[in-house]
């Protein structure tokens, strides 16, 4: 009987804002749902049951026959709440068994779109196929040292439509084609960070050429919200400004609500130290985003750039 349980937990992780102010991001462990692999030497059989194999080798006889074995993993992302964004995914597999290993392999891991299919009916012959490039692992079966959890990053991909779905579905396949198979255990877990979404705010940073010779004390920043949200709802003490990395919280006061460019959305106006912001910049164009939280929890981010410059007056 297939085993189809999802283990996740979650712990809070704070993100510094400003002041006593945090932003709650979420960490969660999933295991599969359906894991199993294939083998175009057997290609009209299931192999569910078998763990996660891969291998990629040409036989010498017959001449340019290549034989392949591809492992599919599928995951529950339901415990993601809509309102969350995946920040970082870390993928984690336990090899068993290594044979004909001579030389380090690279593992990749490649993103399935179609969600359709079962482990345990699963061929070469009716695979569902992959798509996108996500990560990979080099994998040293002689190094003595090496740990047999092994972990690949995959987060430098958008994966809101499988967070739509509820849905995560990958594939490992061998790069190289030479001897070596490996056998991975089907326990291969997910380790994934969430943010908050963020809604889309309109943000007009003034001056919009900053001389980092200059004497003034504030960088004043205008935000706009869409009409579904009031300005007035802003919470001063979770204004951010992030310039090359560093975090710059406004200044508490002054503030004001007004329409400073007469375009009828009411905007809310915030003071940046100065200093801490030309330290923060280089020169040329630089792109600085502005991020908030509302009293009731909606959270924004927005940009604008601003040319700098270090020149004496």
């Amino acid at each position: 009987m297939k085993n189809i349980l999802i283990v996740f937990s979650f712990f809070s992780a704070f993100l510094w804002v400003s002041g006593d102010n945090i932003v709650l991001a979420d960490t969660f462990t999933i295991i599969p749902i359906e894991a199993s692999y294939v083998d175009s030497k057997t290609p009209d059989l299931n192999l569910y049951g078998n763990g996660l194999g891969v291998l990629k080798f040409n036989y010498l006889v017959p001449i340019g026959v290549l034989r392949e074995k591809i492992s599919y993993i599928k995951y529950d992302l339901s415990a993601i709440d809509d309102a969350e964004k995946i920040d970082t995914i870390f993928y984690n597999a336990s090899w068993q068994t290594a044979s004909q290993c001579f030389s380090p392999n690279y593992i990749d891991i490649y993103h399935v779109a179609d969600d359709n299919w079962d482990a345990e009916n699963l061929t070469w012959n009716n695979q569902p196929g992959y798509d996108d490039y996500l990560g990979t692992l080099l994998i040293d079966t002689h190094n003595p040292s090496a740990p047999f959890w092994k972990q690949w990053d995959i987060s430098l991909y958008d994966y809101s439509k499988d967070l739509a779905d509820n849905t995560l579905s990958i594939v490992m396949v061998k790069r190289d084609p030479n001897s070596c198979g490996l056998l991975f255990r089907r326990r291969a877990f997910l380790e994934i960070n969430t943010q908050p979404t963020s809604e889309p705010a309109t943000v007009d940073i003034h001056p919009d050429i900053l001389n980092k010779k200059s004497k003034g004390k504030y960088i004043t920043c205008y935000i706009e919200l869409s009409s579904a949200y009031s300005v007035e709802n802003i919470d001063i003490e979770t204004v951010m400004l992030s310039v090359n990395g560093s975090f710059i919280p406004s200044e508490l006061f002054p503030t004001e609500i007004g329409d400073y460019n007469n375009n009828g959305i009411p905007d809310f106006m915030v003071k940046f130290d100065r200093l801490l912001v030309q330290d923060a910049c280089g020169t040329g164009i630089v792109e600085m985003i502005l991020t908030c939280q509302t009293y009731d929890g909606a959270n924004f981010e927005g940009s604008d750039t601003v040319f700098v410059i270090d020149k004496d007056q």
